[in-house]
Formats: C-alpha cells, sequence, structure tokens
C-alpha cells in the first residue's frame, strides 16, 4: 500500500475513533500506534517518545486511552530537549488497512462517518473539513502546547 494510501486508511480509522463514544478514548492508541509505526527522520523525538510511551502504558499497563493521554500532558510539562531514538527497518506486518479488515470480521461495526478524498472530509451535505485541520486540532496541540504558543 502505498504512503498515500495508508494515511487515507488512517484517516478514515480516525474520523471512526473519534466519533467513537467510549469515555475511554480509543482514538489515542490509533495516533500512538501510527506513529510509532510511521515514524522517520522527519518525526519530532518528542512525538515518538510520547508515542512509545502511551503504547508502553497501554499494552504493559492497561491503561485506556484517556490515561495515556493524561500521561502525555504530565509529560508535556518537560520543557528539555527530548532523546532521539535509532529507528528499527522493521516495524511490523500490521497495517492500518488489516486493523480495519479484522475488525469487520470480528464484527466490530466499523460505519462511513463520512468520505475522504486527498486533502478533505465530507460528512454528508456539510461542507467539507480538511484532513490537515483535523490533524493540526486533534494531534498537532501538544507540540504547540510545549512550546508555550
Amino acid at each position: 500500500m502505498s504512503r498515500a494510501a495508508e494515511q487515507e486508511t488512517y484517516n478514515e480509522l480516525c474520523f471512526y475513533t473519534l466519533a467513537h463514544g467510549d469515555p475511554s478514548f480509543i482514538h489515542q492508541h490509533v495516533v500512538d500506534a501510527f506513529t510509532a509505526q510511521n515514524a522517520n527522520e522527519h518525526t519530532k523525538p518528542i512525538g515518538l517518545t510520547f508515542a512509545l510511551v502511551g503504547l508502553y502504558l497501554h499494552v504493559e499497563k492497561k491503561f485506556s486511552g484517556k490515561q495515556v493521554q493524561r500521561t502525555h500532558m504530565q509529560l508535556a510539562a518537560h520543557k528539555g530537549p527530548w532523546p532521539p531514538f535509532d529507528l528499527p527497518r522493521d516495524r511490523g506486518e500490521i497495517r492500518v488497512a488489516d486493523v480495519m479488515a479484522r475488525a469487520g470480521q470480528a464484527g466490530v461495526p466499523l460505519r462511513v462517518l463520512g468520505t475522504t478524498g486527498g486533502d478533505a472530509l465530507t460528512l454528508g451535505a456539510e461542507r467539507p473539513i480538511l484532513v490537515k485541520t483535523l490533524q493540526q486540532r486533534f494531534e498537532d496541540w501538544l507540540p504547540a502546547y510545549m512550546a508555550g504558543a
């Protein structure tokens, strides 16, 4: 799957998880997993640190997404430099499309909330929302917060 197609599938999953009514905030796990699996030389160390901490807390300590989010907010108080990571070549074989396919096979209702096409999400007859705007609002707030913006 191409990088663009992977991003598109990730966006679809994010639209579902953001609209999901579960107070455990499952969206946090999706963001952390995608960030860790797709990190590259351009990924900011803080983003990868938060993703890895979030995944560790969820998998090993059974933290909910809401608990991971609170931990991220506590970590945000750290103003020093974040450590760089040597990125492994192999990040595993499970991709976003695999998760969505398994959810369907398991009977987890993934419903289409809207459609994405390139750079926008359209919900019914509403005006399109730019994917970049959604990413900025839901994912980019923490680095800006840490920088004192």
